[in-house]
């Protein structure tokens, strides 16, 4: 069984940003006296940042992990789905730049027993989205036009006979 883990070094950045967000917006709350308007501002932004906080501190617990029965994650609400459930499978390609040079991907498999979401930041994101592509191929999933797309851009074959 192959087990994979968020980038240390990706979560730190992201936890940098986050509680940068918090002090930002949490610490004129705490010392300073506001118009109601502005402390109603700052404390959905502090709400804001301890949400996207509080996720990547779930993604830091996460471990998934594989082999050829089944994926599962090892995290606070983990599934385990066995590869012959799986009913839909969607690779997204989400950009943070216009030209769409950036950004970061996210697949989804669903089975009877729920679904699994993983991020392109998991080490072992690639071998997890070849398997789930044999896993469309086995099952005769039918994708949807994105998903056929982000994993062509991965290099990894969706059809029968394709290279």
């Amino acid at each position: 069984m192959t087990v994979a883990a968020y980038s240390r070094a990706a979560l730190c950045k992201e936890y940098a940003m986050a509680l940068g967000g918090l002090a930002l917006a949490g610490m004129p709350l705490a010392f300073l006296e506001l118009a109601p308007a502005a402390a109603w501002m700052l404390a959905a932004a502090t709400l804001v940042f301890a949400a996207h906080a509080a996720g990547i501190a779930h993604r830091h617990l996460t471990r998934v992990s594989f082999d050829d029965s089944a994926i599962q994650t090892e995290a606070p609400w983990g599934a385990r789905l066995p590869w012959r459930d799986i009913r839909d499978v969607r690779l997204r390609y989400f950009s943070t730049r216009r030209d769409g040079a950036s950004g970061w991907m996210v697949l989804t498999v669903r089975g009877d027993r729920g679904r699994i979401r993983i991020g392109s930041a998991l080490d072992g994101f690639q071998a997890i989205a070849e398997r789930a592509a044999r896993s469309v191929r086995e099952n005769a999933i039918a994708l949807d036009h994105a998903s056929v797309r982000n994993f062509r851009h991965l290099g990894i074959p969706v059809h029968e006979g394709e290279p």
